[in-house]
């Protein structure tokens, strides 16, 4: 009965977390749709897809301008979490700046990198899903 309770509470309590700004979004022709209002309480988000293995970190630059970066990390293709500077894989201890840049190996390539497009309402991701 208790693991029943906090299976409920748990996605209320996440919703109510400042500390990540999740958003959930649906790969859609090579592209995930994230609207500004996703921005309203951080200047980051951490998008999250069912079509993906990994998430994506996203970050408003300027008013016209965002970073989008796979959180993937470029060793072993593990995923990595977000700290309070950057990214950490803790499959092998590698370590990214917050612009995905290689920090510690074992990883000698930086995270990478999505284009983005700035809509009317909101920032397109684009994403191409691997071919099977």
């Amino acid at each position: 009965m208790a693991c029943a309770g906090m299976a409920t509470m748990l996605p209320l309590l996440n919703g109510c977390s400042s500390s990540a700004q999740l958003v959930q979004a649906a790969l859609s022709e090579d592209e995930l749709q994230v609207p500004f209002t996703a921005f309203a309480e951080k200047d980051w988000v951490i998008v999250r897809s069912k079509q993906m293995e990994f998430d994506v970190f996203l970050k408003k630059e300027t008013a016209d301008s965002y970073k989008a970066i796979l959180m993937r990390c470029s060793h072993r293709n593990n995923p990595v979490q977000r700290t309070s500077t950057g990214f950490v894989c803790h499959e092998h201890g590698s370590r990214f700046n917050s612009d995905g840049v290689v920090l510690t190996e074992p990883a000698s390539k930086n995270l990478t990198e999505l284009p983005t497009i700035v809509k009317e309402t909101y920032v397109s991701i684009k994403f191409r899903l691997p071919q099977i």
